[in-house]
């Protein structure tokens, strides 16, 4: 077992209910109130304090006697024992973790406690093992990890599903109703949408004749979806709590390329045109784009080690000049090759991404948090649902813009979130000038379509 928190002595500087806003003091109500429900919380709106409080309610009125909570592998070990510590009315409820070998999951489960929490890919391993008995409280946080109606774990937590008295979903993103039928099938064993896929897709989707035969949705398929499910939904609007939470401050650090560095970026842009670039693989065909923006080229992408030539050190250089001021910084990378050149300058510095450990992530983050980091580096991908980064500072650099509206938003949520004592969250976007660099930047900070910008982009550039 990694963690057990019984009772946690008080501080003044731990957090009261009445620190909760409103909207999260309707969202508990609503769970309280529902046997099934799903809270749609977009990030950074405390949906898990909100969850937690609502089920040790239900546990205090003897409605429910053990809450299992499943979450992605990160999350389970930072974020739900953090809240449970942070909240002062949440003291009187202890949780365990069943993360690590067999052996610790399972005397998680063991040892009597309120609320266990397990990480999804270890679900099916629970519920095979018998190890849910005496749970009648399931708390599904980021539902969209059980959105697979067909998975293992989804399979598995049908069979179970009956056992539990109150169940709730939380997300922040939805997204289509294919992922909506999954999340909903999860709480209510396909009640309201139905038990079986093919029976679901067959009625809100019809087969749109491309070259791969592609399912679209029928032009009223989502109204009625949501109809069918908005006695458990609770919708809480960004604007409810955006002006709660501090503003971001974005700026654009523009730097040019050497005209030789110049002149191999133009080459490489004609040859995209003059092969086609189609809105559907953009993201794909300009990659070589952005490593020659990012200041190196991979000399053999496809190989077991990736190796590269470096171009230039015009980003590094302004990463240099934004951490001048010493301010605690996550430095927000996409490509291996960058974060090596990153390690090289800065020696030892931690980061989230491929190849790290648990462990070692969570140490990371735990000392981040308690001010020990002045600079951290980060994949976006590593970002993770839900993982609290407001307490270490507030200042975040895109040294390389993502495509991903998710993986660009993920990342800021981590700082811009409750908790966040800083009057404002900075977030600076290193890029060429006049690249696709460039476009993918100033797309995410207006939230517009990625694709269409890089391609007015080049095609402005080759006019």
């Amino acid at each position: 077992m990694l963690k057990s928190s019984t009772a946690v002595k008080t501080s003044s500087a731990f957090l009261d209910k009445d620190n909760l806003h409103q909207y999260q003091l309707d969202c508990i109500d609503w769970i309280y109130e529902h046997n099934e429900s799903l809270p749609l919380v977009k990030m950074g709106g405390g949906k898990t304090v909100s969850a937690a409080t609502a089920f040790g309610e239900l546990i205090d009125a003897g409605e429910l006697r053990r809450v299992l909570i499943v979450a992605p592998k990160r999350v389970s070990l930072l974020v739900w024992p953090a809240e449970f510590e942070q909240w002062r009315h949440l003291h009187q409820y202890s949780i365990n973790v069943a993360v690590g070998t067999a052996k610790q999951r399972r005397d998680a489960f063991e040892q009597d406690s309120h609320f266990v929490v397990i990480n999804y890919d270890n679900l099916a391993w629970a519920i095979k093992g018998g190890l849910l008995h005496g749970f009648d409280g399931l708390i599904l946080d980021e539902i969209s990890y059980v959105q697979n109606h067909g998975a293992v774990r989804s399979k598995a937590l049908q069979k179970v599903l009956p056992q539990f008295k109150v169940k709730t979903g939380l997300t922040g993103s939805p997204g289509d109703i294919g992922r909506i039928y999954g999340m909903v099938k999860a709480l209510d064993g396909g009640d309201r949408l139905g038990r079986h896929w093919t029976v679901f897709r067959s009625k809100y989707f019809y087969k749109y004749a491309d070259e791969n035969w592609a399912w679209r949705e029928k032009t009223l398929s989502r109204g009625q979806v949501l109809d069918q499910i908005s006695d458990i939904t609770f919708l809480v609007e960004p604007a409810q709590y955006e002006d709660q939470l501090p503003p971001i401050v974005a700026t654009p650090v523009l730097v040019d390329l050497p005209t030789p560095v110049r002149t191999m970026y133009r080459e490489m842009e004609k040859e995209f045109v003059t092969n086609g670039i189609m809105a559907a693989n953009a993201g794909v065909r300009t990659g070589k784009l952005q490593q020659i923006a990012d200041g190196f080229l991979y000399t053999n992408p496809a190989g077991v080690t990736q190796e590269w030539d470096d171009l230039h050190d015009e980003k590094f250089e302004a990463l240099a000049e934004r951490l001048e001021s010493g301010e605690p910084t996550i430095v927000c990378y996409k490509f291996q090759a960058t974060l090596q050149r990153l390690l090289g300058i800065y020696p030892g510095t931690p980061y989230l991404g491929a190849g790290v450990s648990n462990k070692e992530s969570e140490e990371a983050v735990r000392r981040w948090n308690r001010g020990e980091l002045p600079l951290m580096f980060m994949h976006p991908a590593s970002a993770g649902h839900g993982l609290n980064l407001q307490k270490g500072g507030n200042r975040l650099i895109f040294l390389s813009t993502p495509w991903s509206l998710e993986q660009h938003e993920q990342p800021i949520a981590r700082l811009r979130r409750q908790g966040q004592d800083a009057g404002q969250v900075f977030v600076d976007y290193i890029c060429i000038r006049d690249s696709v660099d460039e476009s993918i930047a100033a797309a995410q900070m207006m939230k517009k379509s990625v694709e269409d910008a890089v391609l007015a982009g080049v095609q402005e550039r080759m006019r």
